[in-house]
């Protein structure tokens, strides 16, 4: 029901952007792959942004006439800040049953190892289904928490390899 479903950070048991989109909306997109790097980053796991992410954001800040550098230094003093403020991150109550399936496979990834390799390819699709029938998803919502769940899945990848 009701409200906003909140968790900690590093609280729990530790490509897609059309099909996530037409599932829950550009939103919804954000707001799931905003939940993984609170996930990660509160529990130390690197970097907020990666090289491709800054380029882009440095490009917008051009556009808009500001000076990227100064617009970067102030962008990571506010979220070191708001990192420092705030523990908890909220989800909106449509997309809570996508991050309990996912908390609940996050020992469940594919691994492919190597020589000096190791890489997180993704969570198992059988986990993922059996994990979505213990936390009683109904059938009706499972392809919609299915393709939400990736959204969370690619990002939590770019986490995972960069270790």
């Amino acid at each position: 029901g009701g409200g906003l479903g909140r968790f900690r950070g590093c609280a729990g048991p530790g490509v897609l952007r059309e099909r996530a989109q037409g599932a829950g909306g550009g939103r919804s997109g954000k707001k799931l792959r905003a939940a993984v790097r609170h996930h990660y980053l509160s529990a130390g796991g690197g970097e907020a942004n990666t090289e491709e992410e800054d380029a882009d954001l440095r490009a917008q800040w051009q556009q808009l006439g500001a000076d990227p550098d100064q617009a970067m230094q102030a962008a990571q003093v506010a979220r070191t800040e708001e990192g420092e403020q705030a523990g908890d991150f909220e989800l909106p109550p449509e997309l809570w049953r996508a991050w309990e399936v996912f908390t609940a496979c996050e020992r469940n990834w594919r691994v492919l190892i190597g020589i000096g390799l190791v890489h997180y390819d993704g969570i198992d699709n059988t986990a993922m289904q059996s994990a979505m029938h213990m936390l009683g998803v109904k059938p009706k919502h499972r392809r919609n928490v299915f393709w939400m769940v990736r959204v969370l899945e690619d990002e939590a990848r770019k986490f995972l390899n960069q270790r």
